[in-house]
């Protein structure tokens, strides 16, 4: 045996927010449903060219990225592929512009159930942000139809900006009756149990989300309630 490693070619699909969608050519399956630049035992190298990939993804038409390592004893020439399933069209958007048209739609139903929905914004917020505004209007209506339909007696939607890791977030919070960790755990995926997930249109959100780099997140309890939170991170070199 000569001693030097043997070589093989990979290749690894990234959903929009790093996370690995398929493994093709060996790589490991144990990559699958987590973010490639965290995964445990991999090597630096490739840990780095995935963050390099979503930064470069972030301000320039950037989606593949080829580079060489030792895994596991093996020379491997990765390939990452950068996929977004949700094509998108970003704009200057006005921010609180859009989320007070998209609360609007929702006024005479909310009066109706005699829920009281409020909204209110930080100081600091950006008058402008860079996003698909249709899509990010559309992820923002899911979100309050949905807490509408749980809500006791209020919906509040607060706007604000994150200035230590720029980012703009949307919390929509309800007074419904909340959900345990155990249902609240696959609102974002699928169950590996069922093969299902809470919902069809939360899914959605997620891929919305997901498209601009950023996440959504559910903070909630049994009897106290819950929040989403969408969060959009400042795309660097736009202002």
């Amino acid at each position: 045996m000569s001693g030097q490693p043997s070589s093989s070619e990979w290749l690894v699909v990234l959903r929009a927010n790093g996370v690995v969608d398929s493994v093709h050519g060996g790589a490991p399956v144990t990559w699958l449903g987590h973010p490639l630049v965290s995964a445990p035992g991999t090597a630096g190298v490739l840990r780095r060219a995935a963050a390099d990939l979503l930064r470069d993804a972030a301000s320039a038409n950037v989606r593949r990225r080829v580079v060489r390592c030792v895994e596991d004893g093996v020379e491997v020439d990765v390939e990452l592929l950068l996929v977004e399933a949700v094509p998108l069209r970003r704009t200057h958007s006005r921010v609180f512009d859009l989320v007070t048209r998209t609360l609007e739609f929702f006024a005479s139903q909310a009066k109706a159930s005699e829920i009281d929905l409020t909204i209110d914004k930080a100081d600091n917020v950006p008058a402008a942000f860079v996003f698909d505004g249709e899509k990010i209007a559309w992820a923002l209506a899911t979100l309050v139809a949905n807490a509408l339909r749980y809500a006791r007696k209020h919906v509040a939607v607060h706007v604000r900006y994150e200035e230590d890791d720029p980012a703009l977030a949307i919390d929509v919070a309800d007074d419904g009756p909340g959900m345990p960790a155990s249902q609240a755990r696959w609102l974002f995926e699928p169950n590996p149990s069922t093969g299902r997930s809470t919902g069809l249109a939360l899914l959605m959100v997620r891929d919305v989300l997901h498209a601009h780099r950023g996440i959504v997140s559910v903070a909630t309890e049994p009897g106290r309630g819950t929040t989403f939170t969408m969060r959009l991170p400042r795309i660097t070199g736009v202002s």
